[in-house]
């Protein structure tokens, strides 16, 4: 047994250091064997060959990785929890940007330092502002809590706001346009899914990525797609020049920490990851003057590791902040490596080393697993060696372990395009197609489409183009128009909590990647008036989309189309079937016409501080927004139109309105609209009058009918509800494809663009393999602005490509090990 003195270790209680033999990261580069003075807290040197000042301390620091200290730009610690800001130093942070919880609107962040003191870094800060809802009360959907953040950041001169977006990439994008809108220094925490909306991010906002990846997914293609590339998507941002701050906000224990970090390193460049932790946030905060690097004159923040930090076997040795050494290892400074103890008339050669988390020691050639280090002693077997922080006492240091290499992924993978965009072509011809006009079909005739326009439609056309389609034996029809539908909506349709709701927008929400937009589109739907829900008596703006699957959501919308807005009457705004929440106002229909009538004499007489709510009323006053009114009964309806008389103002269209025949010449006097079901009746009290005549009857007595869905299921089959009506009263096929087509085109003023096949429109059309008023036929393609957006044999050959690899990642995560 070997037998040395022991001496117990204490830092000295003084204030410069010469820090050498170790491996410094700069901005740009690594010095191997450098040196770094400091004096009184801060940075007075760094370099090699630098000559040490006689009133320091020198410490050898050889093999160790002295980092810049990080910085943990977002977490949701209690700022007077010392333990909980222990947690963080031990990850390595000297810094933290602390944020409050649990709310939309969160106040303003505080920048400490990680010390056992709780001292500010910065009077900068950021107000924290989240996409989450609330559970009951307003604003319990998306779009209401973009406006309830819009209508905020009226109210408040702010300049600086971070943005939470609950892990939803499609909110990354929402908070760029709120912080362009409100021209906002913003920061805003990513999802690791932003790889999905890449064509959209601005290059200019302050992005930070969590080093939490997602860990858990259910057998949705979608979620293991997430799960995969989530650990790519830092990579893939950098490969596109973007950049970024990393924040650990999430991760419980430091092994989980170094874990994602070592992730991230097998992919990318190890110094962008130390960057991420250290200079961006410093810069994103403002602070980067004397933090974020080390450099001459700088607070003297380290993070410091005992080897290369992305090595498995490396952990934080210390951390330093403002001079202050707080050791975060159990081990001494000088510890891993080979040292020879001297024993008696013999040598003993020791090597000690770290699997993972575990200590081994090897004693001459004999490797040791039960080891035992407290209190700077290990026990080996028989043996005890002592240390101080200097090292194993009577013992001689040999060498540093070997640095351990990081093991790169080769192999670089992109997330799969399933959906790839068809190609564009500049001019198209169709030929000899069953061509549906608007009130006659041509028989073996061809179109001629230029830049996405219909240029010429006959037979026996003779033009030269990029694209033939050959449609023989085919119909050709204009794209369906859904004047109803609550596809691509991110978050709830209804913004419940209240009565009166005009300030959400539906434009602020729309979900490009809906897999509602691509059945659709299997069905012939090129266009979509995208509604609120109906439980408000006044609810939400609506808006237009054609259905251009795979592109940002901004490119869906509408551009030439009208505003509108949803209002709505009977069972749904007086909440007769909800079992909770029923206490609201109104709770009759006199209430929900009244509600309506208070709700326009505010706006009527409303001045003073910008109040969104009042603005979008005001709106309504003044016909820039279209009324578009769910309702089923006469009575409700004719009250409507009555109260509305008041303000000088009329609905546009009434939605289902499947009393509409009983007072189709009062609708036809007040020149309103009407877009109903086929035969639908009796599936709710007031639907118990619906006859299936409805639609004839009101057209027969010359209001504006069209169908609509209101459901992503029935939208796939709306040329089939509008063959229904040829049992119910109309007897001309092209009359009755124009209730999906032309006429919702003319509801909304955007028949000169759309609704059918004529010179000048937009090339939007589907072509079937049979009649499509059958419900036998189906859809072989569909066309918006002459590209294609379904191709039936295309989708089924895709389906087998899906399957297959939903196989893959779903073995992958199962066998993963990383």
């Amino acid at each position: 047994m070997i037998i040395l003195l022991f001496f117990q270790f204490e830092f000295p209680k003084i204030s410069n250091y010469a820090i050498v033999n170790a491996n410094i990261f700069l901005k740009d580069s690594i010095i191997r064997n450098g040196t770094i003075i400091v004096k009184n807290g801060k940075i007075y040197e760094v370099g090699k060959n630098i000559k040490i000042p006689k009133d320091v301390l020198v410490l050898d620091y050889s093999g160790k990785y002295i980092y810049p200290g990080f910085i943990e730009i977002i977490s949701e610690i209690s700022s007077d929890t010392l333990k909980e800001i222990e947690k963080l130093r031990n990850f390595g942070f000297t810094i933290v940007q602390i944020i409050g919880k649990d709310s939309i609107l969160r106040g303003f962040t505080k920048i400490i330092f990680t010390e056992d003191s709780i001292k500010k870094v910065s009077e900068n800060s950021y107000f924290v502002i989240s996409f989450q809802t609330n559970k009951e009360k307003y604003p319990v959907s998306l779009m209401g809590t973009i406006a309830k953040i819009r209508q905020f950041l009226y109210d408040e001169n702010l300049k600086n706001v971070l943005f939470l977006t609950n892990k939803n990439e499609l909110n990354v994008l929402r908070a760029q346009k709120i912080a362009d809108e409100f021209k906002l220094n913003s920061l805003i925490f990513g999802t690791n899914k932003e790889f999905r909306v890449i064509e959209s991010l601005k290059k200019n906002q302050n992005l930070v990525l969590p080093l939490k990846f997602i860990d858990s997914v259910s057998d949705n293609l979608n979620e293991l797609i997430d799960w995969k590339f989530s650990k790519e998507n830092a990579r893939i941002l950098i490969e596109n020049g973007y950049f970024f701050a990393l924040s650990s906000n999430g991760i419980k224990e430091q092994d989980e920490f170094l874990k994602s970090l070592r992730i991230l390193a097998k992919r990318m460049d190890e110094n962008k990851i130390i960057l991420s932790l250290t200079l961006i946030p410093a810069k994103m905060l403002g602070i980067d003057n004397n933090y974020g690097s080390i450099e001459k004159g700088k607070i003297a923040n380290f993070t410091i590791a005992d080897g290369n930090i992305f090595s498995k076997n490396s952990s934080i040795f210390e951390v330093w902040i403002n001079g202050f050494i707080y050791r975060i290892s159990k081990y001494p400074r000088k510890f891993f490596g080979d040292w020879e103890v001297r024993m008696n008339d013999s040598t003993l050669r020791l090597k000690i080393y770290k699997e993972g988390k575990s200590l081994r020691v090897k004693v001459n050639d004999k490797v040791y697993s039960n080891v035992h280090f407290e209190n700077n002693v290990l026990e080996v077997d028989n043996y005890k060696f002592y240390f101080s922080d200097d090292g194993c006492l009577n013992c001689k240091y040999i060498s540093e372990l070997e640095e351990e290499e990081v093991k790169k992924i080769m192999e670089k993978e992109n997330p799969p395009k399933i959906y790839k965009l068809f190609p564009t072509f500049k001019t198209i011809l169709i030929k000899n197609g069953i061509i549906w006009l608007p009130d006659t079909i041509l028989e073996n005739a061809d179109i001629f489409i230029k830049n996405g326009k219909i240029v010429e439609i006959g037979k026996n056309l003779n033009f030269n183009a990029e694209y033939v389609i050959d449609a023989t034996n085919k119909h050709i029809t204009p794209g369906i128009f859904d004047a109803h539908s609550h596809i691509a909506i991110d978050g709830d349709v209804n913004e419940w909590s209240e009565s009166i709701t005009p300030e959400v927008r539906v434009i602020d929400v729309i979900n490009p990647f809906d897999i509602n937009i691509y059945r659709e589109l299997a069905g012939g739907v090129t266009t979509a008036h995208i509604m609120h829900g109906s439980a408000n008596a006044i609810g939400g703006q609506n808006v237009i989309i054609k259905l251009k699957w795979g592109f940002p959501a901004d490119s869906l919308v509408y551009k030439d189309s009208p505003r509108t807005i949803k209002f709505a009457l009977g069972e749904n705004p007086k909440r007769s079937n909800w079992l909770e929440n029923s206490d609201r106002y109104p709770r009759s229909r006199l209430g929900v016409i009244s509600i309506i009538e208070d709700a326009l004499l505010r706006a009527k007489n409303y001045k003073g501080k910008k109040n969104l709510r009042m603005e979008a009323l005001k709106e309504i006053l003044n016909g820039k927004i279209q009324i578009h009114c769910h309702a089923y009964r006469q009575d409700e309806m004719l009250a409507l139109m009555e109260s509305l008389k008041k303000f000088g103002i009329q609905v546009r269209m009434f939605h289902h309105a499947l009393e509409a025949y009983k007072i189709s010449k009062e609708l036809k006097r007040e020149n309103v609209y009407v877009s109903t079901f086929s035969d639908w009746w009796s599936y709710k009290f007031e639907a118990y009058d619906a006859i299936p005549y409805n639609a004839f009857i009101t057209t027969k007595n010359n209001v504006l009918t069209s169908l609509n869905s209101d459901s992503p299921e029935l939208a796939r089959r709306l040329n089939s509800e509008a063959g229904k009506m040829l049992k119910y009263g109309f007897t001309k096929e092209t009359d009755v494809l124009k209730l999906i087509t032309i006429n919702p085109a003319k509801q909304f003023s955007l028949d000169k663009f759309v609704g059918s096949l004529e010179k000048g429109k937009d090339a939007d059309f589907v072509i079937w393999n049979g009649n499509p008023l059958s419900p036998y036929s189906i859809v072989l393609e569909t066309w918006i602005e002459g590209r294609k957006f379904f191709d039936r044999e295309e989708d089924l050959r895709i389906r087998k490509e899906i399957k297959l690899l939903k196989e893959k990642l779903m073995n992958e995560f199962k066998n993963y090990s990383e």
